[in-house]
């Protein structure tokens, strides 16, 4: 556990001790300690209500009205605080996802599992109390159910599993944003074939939002390699990949920010043009080394050749200039040179001088640039 997150929240829980309120660590935290995982983010719950939460710590923050949660800010640390859901810490509890995130934690580290969380640890089973009471609370539980099968390499209780079947429509209605947070975990995780078994047999993976997966494709995911040493774009770039979605449309529809989809895009269209053409120091300069490199990697999990790091850094390190910012010479010198307005023969015009740099066609200095962009005019006319 991270120790500065303890100490914060420890802080939290005394504080909120002294002043006669419950307190106690719950969910992911308590289930990840016992896993002897990494834990980062701490929830505390407690009897108090948001503004007596508020009222005892300077640096607060109500982000959640719903669920009545504020963020504690604890020196650089944040610490989500929720007001039990029901009248005690059980009736808390029961209202949780799953068995193994139903067990809270006392200051003194006592752990309270009035619902055998810590048995299904052990058995490394997914389970819910109450399952259908749960999943109807918030549909968006069934994907992560397959999402933790995937992430912990657990199995799904079978009764859990007819209730996802049996509700897995009620998912359309769930924020595309949900989704996406969802499943980018679930590509990370260690167990993703079984994860994508369990979308098939209860046919989730028809009704999400965004994703729009057939059977057809459903099928193909069942055979996809570990993700978890990838990035998250790089993760989303293998899945589609592995589905087949062509680079103009895959990402379309999807949550994501346009930062990730332009480098899911360029990723995937390096990918597709590199399937019939080879690495040209041209196509190295316009993509960039990471860009390259990444699809080199991809390339890997097809048994396709590739150009190992060693080598494609130096060819990186060996081209004329690594940007167009580089160029000595601008779109304001071609204006003076030629004396007309700006227009796309600009573009053009650098372009062309671009890549008789890259192509080491002409030395690079802008003298030279300037009569090779002449004599070309001179050609032309």
């Amino acid at each position: 556990m991270n120790p500065l997150a303890k100490q914060a929240a420890a802080q939290v829980m005394n504080q909120l001790l002294e002043h006669g309120y419950r307190a106690h660590m719950v969910g992911g935290a308590v289930r990840d300690r016992l896993l002897q995982r990494e834990v980062s983010d701490i929830d505390v719950t407690t009897s108090a209500k948001p503004a007596e939460i508020c009222g005892l710590f300077k640096r607060t923050h109500q982000m959640n009205t719903e669920h009545q949660t504020v963020l504690v800010r604890i020196g650089e640390m944040h610490i989500e605080v929720t007001t039990e859901r029901g009248l005690s810490l059980a009736e808390d509890l029961a209202s949780r996802d799953f068995t193994i995130n139903s067990m809270a934690q006392t200051l003194e580290g006592e752990i309270i599992d009035p619902y055998n969380g810590q048995e299904d640890l052990t058995q490394k089973i997914i389970r819910s109390f109450s399952p259908e009471d749960r999943m109807d609370e918030d549909p968006l539980r069934m994907l992560r159910a397959i999402r933790f099968c995937s992430e912990l390499s657990f199995l799904i209780d079978r009764t859990l599993l007819e209730v996802i079947k049996q509700k897995a429509p009620s998912i359309q209605h769930v924020a595309g944003e949900r989704i996406v947070t969802e499943w980018d975990k679930l590509l990370s995780g260690s167990n993703i074939q079984q994860a994508f078994h369990y979308l098939n047999e209860t046919e989730l993976y028809s009704y999400l939002p965004g994703l729009h997966m057939s059977i057809d494709e459903i099928e193909r995911l069942k055979s996809i390699p570990k993700l978890q040493d990838l990035d998250s774009v790089n993760r989303w770039v293998l899945y589609f990949l592995w589905i087949k979605k062509p680079s103009h449309s895959a990402a379309q529809g999807l949550p994501l920010s346009n930062e990730t989809k332009t480098q899911i895009k360029s990723r995937l269209t390096l990918f597709e043009y590199r399937e019939q053409h080879p690495l040209t120091d041209w196509v190295l300069f316009q993509s960039g080394l990471s860009v390259v490199r990444d699809v080199e990697q991809l390339r890997r999990f097809f048994q396709m050749t590739t150009m190992n790091d060693q080598l494609l850094q130096e060819k990186w390190e060996s081209l004329p200039i690594h940007s167009s910012k580089e160029l000595k010479i601008s779109g304001r010198d071609l204006m003076e040179n030629r004396k007309i307005p700006s227009g796309p023969w600009i573009k053009e015009e650098l372009e062309w001088l671009l890549r008789l740099v890259i192509s080491r066609s002409i030395t690079h200095s802008k003298e030279t640039l300037l009569d090779a962009i002449e004599r070309r005019r001179n050609d032309e006319k």
